[in-house]
């Protein structure tokens, strides 16, 4: 089951896994709390997840690169 909350947590669940945790979570109060204490240890993980975008002008710099590369 630790797995399965892990993969509910982190929406990487097939709609048929997903649908049996939904129903597990609604009726069992220990499972509830195994998926409470995952998130809390899952927590610091968001930080490094987010999204801080590219460098600007990265494409042109990587092109520009292939360009030189090809010449030598």
């Amino acid at each position: 089951m630790h797995d399965q909350l892990v993969g509910y947590l982190l929406n990487a669940l097939e709609e048929d896994e997903l649908r049996r945790v939904e129903q597990l979570l609604a009726v069992d109060k220990q499972v509830r709390m195994q998926l409470v204490l995952l998130r809390h240890a899952l927590l610091p993980l968001e930080n490094d997840a987010q999204d801080e975008g590219l460098p600007r002008g990265l494409a042109a710099r990587t092109c520009e690169y292939i360009r030189n590369s090809r010449k030598a």
